[in-house]
């Protein structure tokens, strides 16, 4: 068996959600042993000038000769194809020059060198042959048959084509389903129709019918010797093949409960080579079974481990002790999850007193229409009683599928929505306004029922929930929380296109990484695959306190500065910044230390004599402030370039903390001797919010984290946490900086103290006469190499021989 594995990007690609019409090759990964081992290979650049996207349907008649259909890129969406051959295991391809249109695309299947079928147009709605290797293309058109035609009111009966299948030259087998667009919900249902010829598919003739039940849209189905085969709709039960066979007899092959298929799992594409070896793709895993549909494995070619497989609960104990989590997200049903399934077992042990994992419960019901899933959302007046109906297989009473594990009334679950364009036309209007709709019942229902709707979702369909589309409104009532998968690697719940105005207090959680696949290793523990996110919203639980024991490691001098090189902050990748005092000149200067590559950068800003830098974010950006002949300013040093600002009306700029959407925080001085906390976001039309601690004389703001929460003292030695125009008072005295675990470091009492759950940790370096105050606290260093911490601090001491030092404290 061949199979196309992956593609190959331009060099000069933009972001993955930005179209792509360019391929420069891909992998084909073959197996001789039915998928228990793959031979993967890179395939040499393909023809030039085509302009192809992603989507490819590939078959090879045997291990030299191979077709790919190509679909070709905007704005030719909708079954444009372009036909490549290979004769050399796919190592070189060659176009072939179709004339007249040729067969659009769709799944592809050659009888021999010459005779070949193309299921094309969008969805597979024609079925082309082709006698001269793909050159000429003649469509074959199957109207329903009278016997299936009565069934539908209106008529007639639209088609979805699969590929024929031979068993030689003349006789084979062809499955066409048929539904009628367009029908009112309760009355669409499809039928799934068998096809025999004896003449190489001159004629076809009616074998039998099936009543597959509802309309789901796209299917998958093929044929396999003289059967045809489609998975039947269920929303409990494990996957379920329908085999029709000649004479209307129609048998069915319910799946073993198992990870590598557990139920109401989505195929997308299905085919078997005779009755009981078959291959069925769902979301990205490629799945084998050799017993007619009973039991299937994962085959997927360079995947070791089934992405979805939950950790047992040592693994999780593990992570709970070793890494810098709080909360790990659970699938828990869904008619479109792919998912293994939690159990109540799971949830009690990974939730209690010995780990205290929150949990993000997630449900794969349906999705948005038009698109490839097993089951999609009304577009037939339907989609508000769906998503109520979702809801109540989720959360209504002891039979919904929280109550079983243990998630009750007041839990949170998130609906995850997968990536659709809410402005494309389906069925007449705007695919948003059916997913709105849904939604829409969905939250209504889940609020009923006594617990919190999320909802997961790209940055655009979210910006349509929140402000509606054309001939459509917002979702009402809101999701309470939406959660925001954008992989741009930034650690904030800030800037994700989404206006921040929608969902704005403690309702944003952003995946900014995905498919770690093997995860990092904490405690010596890789997962299977993890998806990485910042959480500023509603979980399961997540009440637990880690433990956390330092280990201190001096830092070296800039060079030329023994003694007064002063580091203040660290980002996740180990990057250090601070100051350092030139005794030639006399001037203080910023530094950038690298931790793992050793060394050191030095700045200055503008024709300052004193630069000092406090903050940096994952990016590298630093934040801090400078002195020159006309006061201090703060700064923003990105990309060798330091770009000052003030206050407007203030005598002195100081900036101190940074996050990942370039949020500065700090503290400037007014003219008449008062001190006020600022949060500055340059890229805002009114980029300045001044704020004050009600009752006190003066607002000491200074480290900030992913969720724009500000840490800082007032005069009067009050600690607080400001976000979005609202105070509250850690457990700290003189709060100085805070991670995006709400950790806090703190000077208290003379001693500097990282506070965590409630609880504290001194950091003190061994043998130090003396600590100074630590502003810095990063989640965790992501490196190669060790340190590999929970928990890094940077800060400086004075050694009992009077040195001075900086220093890196990390907790493991």
């Amino acid at each position: 068996m061949l199979l196309a594995l992956k593609h190959e990007w331009p060099k000069n690609s933009q972001e993955p959600d930005t179209f792509i019409t360019d391929i420069r090759g891909f992998d084909v990964a073959s197996t001789a042993d039915g998928g228990a081992s793959w031979t993967i290979k890179n395939v040499a650049v393909l023809p030039e000038g085509v302009g192809w996207t992603s989507s490819a349907q590939v078959f090879f008649l045997d291990a030299a000769h191979g077709w790919m259909n190509i679909e070709s890129p905007v704005p030719h969406w909708g079954g444009e194809g372009v036909l490549l051959a290979s004769t050399d295991g796919g190592h070189t391809w060659k176009e072939i020059v179709e004339v007249n249109g040729g067969g659009g695309y769709g799944a592809i299947r050659f009888t021999d060198l010459q005779n070949g079928w193309i299921a094309g147009g969008t969805d597979g709605k024609y079925l082309y042959s082709t006698h001269d290797g793909g050159r000429h293309w003649t469509e074959i058109q199957l109207p329903a048959p009278p016997e299936v035609l009565k069934l539908f009111k209106s008529g007639p009966a639209a088609a979805q084509y699969a590929p024929p299948v031979f068993k030689d030259s003349k006789s084979g087998v062809l499955c066409v389903t048929y539904f009628e667009p367009g029908a009112e919900a309760g009355e669409d249902f499809r039928t799934l129709t068998l096809f025999s010829t004896n003449d190489g598919g001159l004629t076809w003739h009616l074998e039998s019918w099936v009543n597959l039940g509802e309309d789901r849209g796209v299917l998958a189905f093929t044929a396999a010797d003289s059967q045809a085969l489609a998975p039947k709709l269920s929303g409990h039960a494990a996957l379920t093949l329908m085999k029709l066979r000649p004479g209307g007899k129609v048998t069915q092959t319910e799946a073993t409960e198992a990870s590598e298929m557990p139920s109401n799992a989505a195929l997308e594409s299905l085919a078997f080579s005779d009755t009981t070896h078959g291959w069925a793709l769902s979301n990205g895993r490629l799945l084998s079974t050799a017993d007619g549909g009973l039991t299937w494995k994962d085959k997927t070619p360079g995947r070791k481990k089934d992405a979805c497989t939950l950790p047992s609960t040592t693994q999780m104990g593990t992570w709970w002790n070793s890494s810098p989590y709080f909360d790990y997200g659970v699938y828990v049903g869904g008619v479109n999850t792919r998912c293994a399934s939690v159990t109540s077992s799971w949830v009690r042990t990974v939730t209690g007193s010995t780990q205290g994992w929150g949990l993000i419960p997630i449900w794969v019901g349906p999705q948005a229409p038009c698109l490839n899933w097993a089951r999609s959302i009304s577009t037939t007046g339907g989609a508000y009683a769906q998503g109520q109906a979702e809801a109540d297989t989720a959360t209504k009473g002891t039979k919904g599928a929280m109550e079983k594990l243990g998630l009750g009334s007041g839990s949170v679950i998130y609906y995850d929505i997968e990536n659709y364009d809410p402005t494309a036309t389906c069925n007449g209007s705007q695919t948003g306004s059916y997913v709105n709709s849904f939604l829409a019942g969905w939250v209504s229902e889940i609020h009923a029922n006594g617990y919190i709707a999320g909802v997961y979702g790209n940055p655009a369909p979210a910006s349509a929930w929140y402000a509606g589309g054309t001939g459509y409104g917002a979702v009402s009532p809101s999701p309470d929380d939406v959660w925001i998968p954008k992989y741009d690697n930034r650690i904030t719940i800030w800037g994700l296109i989404l206006t921040d105005a929608a969902w704005p207090r403690d309702q944003r959680m952003h995946q900014y990484l995905g498919n770690q696949s093997p995860s990092p290793k904490w405690g010596g523990v890789s997962l299977p695959t993890i998806d990485n996110d910042i959480e500023d919203a509603d979980v399961v639980g997540g009440n637990g306190a880690k433990t956390y024991s330092f280990t201190y490691t001096t830092l070296p001098d800039f060079p030329g500065a023994t003694n007064t090189t002063y580091p203040w902050g660290i980002s996740n990748s180990g990057e250090i910044v601070g100051y350092y005092f030139d005794p030639a000149t006399g001037f203080q200067h910023g530094y950038l230390y690298d931790y793992y590559g050793g060394t050191f950068t030095s700045f200055d800003c503008g024709n300052s004599t004193d630069t000092r830098a406090y903050g940096i974010n994952s990016a590298g950006s630093i934040a801090g402030f400078y002195g020159d002949q006309n006061g201090v300013h703060g700064f923003l040093y990105q990309a060798g370039i330091c770009s000052g600002f003030d206050y407007p009306g203030a005598s002195s700029t100081y900036a101190w903390g940074i996050n990942d959407d370039n949020q500065i925080s700090g503290y400037y001085n007014d003219f008449v001797g008062g001190v006020h906390g600022f949060l500055y976001q340059p890229s805002n039309a009114t980029p300045f919010t001044s704020f004050d601690y009600q009752g006190t004389t003066g607002t000491y703001a200074y480290g900030i984290n992913g969720d724009a929460q500000i840490a800082g003292t007032t005069a009067e030695g009050i600690s607080f946490l400001y976000a979005g125009g609202t105070f509250s008072n850690p457990p700290v005295a003189c709060a100085l900086g805070v991670n995006n675990n709400d950790q806090i470091t703190t000077y208290q009492c003379s001693n500097d103290v990282f506070e965590h759950e409630g609880s504290y940790v001194t950091i003190l370096y061994p043998g130090a006469l003396q600590m100074n105050p630590i502003n810095s606290s990063s989640d965790f260093i992501i490196a190669l190499g060790a340190p590999r911490a929970k928990v890094a601090l940077v800060g400086s001491y004075v050694a009992a021989n009077g040195a001075f030092h900086g220093f890196l404290a990390t907790s493991q």
